[in-house]
């Protein structure tokens, strides 16, 4: 069964300038999720900036969604994408020993 989540990359400090984790799911469908991921877009609130003087949306044709936001001194971003978790691949049977043809 498929499985999205909304996937956020965010600056976090100077030492550690960007990290992406899972921020919310599983959803059901990927329209699911992109639909709280466009909401999220104006209801997170990232560690930077402190104080939120404006946001600007931004959406790509593939889902991606970057927001530009003003803080007191300096605009910050972060970016919020919808992705389906993937199940690691079965491995094969192994093959029995392959005896000799005499």
């Amino acid at each position: 069964m498929e499985q999205w989540s909304v996937i956020v990359n965010e600056l976090q400090n100077v030492n550690t300038p960007y990290v992406a984790r899972v921020l919310e799911g599983p959803y059901a469908t990927r329209d699911e999720a992109l639909s709280r991921a466009r909401s999220l877009a104006f209801e997170y609130k990232p560690k930077h900036p402190t104080f939120d003087k404006g946001r600007r949306v931004f959406e790509a044709p593939d889902g991606g969604i970057t927001v530009f936001m003003r803080g007191a001194v300096s605009e910050h971003s972060f970016s919020l994408s919808v992705a389906r978790e993937l199940e690691p691949p079965r491995r094969a049977a192994p093959r029995p020993p392959r005896g000799r043809d005499y």
